[in-house]
């Protein structure tokens, strides 16, 4: 759930990745978070974890070997994609510390234990006669057999003659040497179907609830991940007047509902309620369907006041605003991002005031959560210079939680005090508690903003517009163009490797518009904000 991404190199041991997200079965534009929309669950009624099956396209090889691979079937199609295809769009991976082990018809083991490679191939050689049984175990906690296929393709797996056996193995008969002993798991989390629809916010500029033109414009639309250039056009999911700036989004996939959260962005204003607002669209039927949901500053969040008054903000579209309140209030009202828990019961909210990670229970489907389902935890100093650190980035992965954060040096104004931590929280743990995973300067070279050679190098936040400089307003490579890059850890994913996909939105890119007023009601100069994100990739070394 990307915004604002860069294209500048990162240190040795960061590399830049281009990523998307995805959500389910119904289908957004903008420099905001993207969310996938996936299909409730991988198909399956498999009654459990193990499966025994024929040999998958036996064919001569070097004599007594058998070989395949362990895979993770992303779309649960049963077979194993390695590239992008329009036909087959997911990219299938390997799965690693599965071990292989050959059996005779006396239940001998006449195949030495392979463990497959990070790739999820093996090749085992094998003594005796055939046939063989193969068996597969030590198969990854969450994982589920993968979909049956009929077909000789050698990228098939879990071919017919298919039975469920007990225990956490999944066994193959093979009756000679062999390649292509495949076997596909499923991860239910994870699956997605083939074309998902995208999701992501419209930030217009105006109060959408004064009534003018900002009012109907699209504030949440969604398209298919397969859609380039103009058309289709993105399909609507809400107006700006239902639901104001938002940023943060989560989807329940077992009833289709996708939830929005509150974002203060100079410019565009708040939804009907507040800064505390989550909002709901309804999926399930032809028709998105938009509503408010619950306002979490009701319930005890302390998320921060609306620090707009009437008439900061105009009623069109078009017409330039002065917005003089809200400069220093980004990244510190409101929400950055949320996530929906594995099974769908549980909303997690990053609430930026207050600097708090919220657990609330909405069920299954989600229900309003009263004050009593909300629980706070409290997130913790990292270890920033004068307790500067600023909360926002948020992934629910494998029954843990992970929050990014900034340590943001608006304080020293030093920025060799910049860094971002992952932080994993336990929900099973104490409340507020956390564990840093994960930590690096921000002091790394970004190259360029733009053409007029000003540097993307990462600043300490600042508070007002009278702090901007290099360039200061009116010395920009381009008229009235200003920059000036602030880090937000503003996204945190996992590919299939384990390694971290880090997301870093430019808080600059939330404090300007585009052809816009400065804070100043004095100054009717138009200038133009220039965001520049990051996205970088933490590798694991040695599978840590």
């Amino acid at each position: 759930m990307l915004r604002s991404v860069g294209n500048h190199r990162a240190s040795v041991w960061l590399c830049i990745f281009s990523f998307l997200l995805s959500l389910s079965p119904k289908p957004a534009l903008a420099t905001a978070k993207m969310v996938g929309i996936t299909n409730v669950a991988a198909p399956s009624s498999r009654p459990a974890p193990a499966i025994s099956i024929a040999p998958a396209n036996p064919a001569a090889q070097a004599a007594n070997t058998i070989s395949g691979k362990a895979f993770l079937d992303y779309d649960a199609d049963g077979f194993f994609n390695p590239a992008y295809s329009n036909a087959r769009p997911a990219v299938d991976a390997g799965v690693a510390g599965v071990t292989v082990t050959a059996y005779d018809v006396n239940n001998n083991v006449v195949g030495t234990a392979v463990t497959t490679a990070p790739d999820g191939k093996y090749v085992m050689t094998v003594t005796g006669s055939a046939p063989y049984r193969v068996e597969f175990t030590n198969i990854p906690d969450g994982y589920t057999p993968g979909m049956t296929t009929v077909s000789s393709m050698s990228n098939a797996t879990n071919p017919p003659l298919t039975e469920f056996t007990a225990g956490p193995r999944v066994q193959v008969v093979v009756t000679d040497s062999a390649e292509h002993v495949n076997v596909a798991v499923v991860d239910p989390v994870k699956f997605c179907q083939d074309n998902p629809d995208v999701a992501t916010p419209c930030y217009i500029n105006g109060d959408p609830l004064l009534g003018g033109t900002t009012s109907q414009s699209k504030a949440l639309v969604s398209f298919g991940y397969h859609h380039k250039g103009t058309t289709p056009k993105p399909d609507h999911l809400s107006l700006a007047n239902e639901m104001g700036a938002t940023w943060g989004l989560a989807y329940q996939r077992n009833s289709y509902m996708l939830f929005a959260a509150a974002l203060l962005k100079r410019h565009a204003g708040f939804g009907p309620l507040g800064p505390g607002g989550i909002y709901k669209v309804d999926r399930s039927g032809d028709t998105p369907v938009s509503a408010p949901f619950v306002d979490l500053k009701s319930l005890g969040v302390g998320v921060g006041d609306d620090p707009r008054s009437p008439g900061d903000l105009s009623k069109d579209a078009t017409t330039p605003n002065h917005d003089p309140n809200v400069f220093d209030g980004v990244g510190k009202i409101a929400f950055g991002d949320i996530d929906m828990s594995e099974d769908d019961q549980t909303l997690w909210v990053v609430s930026l005031a207050d600097r708090t990670l919220n657990e609330i229970f909405v069920g299954l489907p989600a229900q309003v959560p009263t004050a009593a389902q909300v629980t706070k935890h409290p997130i913790a100093d990292p270890g920033c210079a004068n307790g500067d650190f600023r909360p926002w980035a948020l992934k629910v992965q494998r029954g843990k939680v992970y929050v990014g954060v900034v340590c943001s040096a608006e304080t020293s104004q030093n920025p060799a005090d910049l860094r971002a931590y992952v932080l994993e929280h336990d929900p099973a743990g104490a409340d507020g508690n956390f564990a840093s995973i994960f930590n690096f300067a921000l002091t790394y070279s970004r190259g360029y903003v733009t053409d007029g050679q000003i540097d993307a190098e990462w600043r300490p936040w600042i508070k007002s517009w009278a702090d901007l400089k290099n360039p200061a307003p009116g010395e920009g490579p381009v008229g009235g163009q200003l920059m000036y890059p602030q880090p937000i850890l503003s996204d945190i994913e996992f590919d299939e490797t384990g390694a971290l996909i880090l997301g870093f939105s430019d808080r600059f890119g939330h404090q300007f518009g585009t052809n816009n007023y400065q804070p100043d009601v004095n100054d009717t100069e138009l200038y133009r904000g220039v965001a520049v994100g990051d996205m970088l990739r933490a590798c694991l070394v040695n599978g840590a």
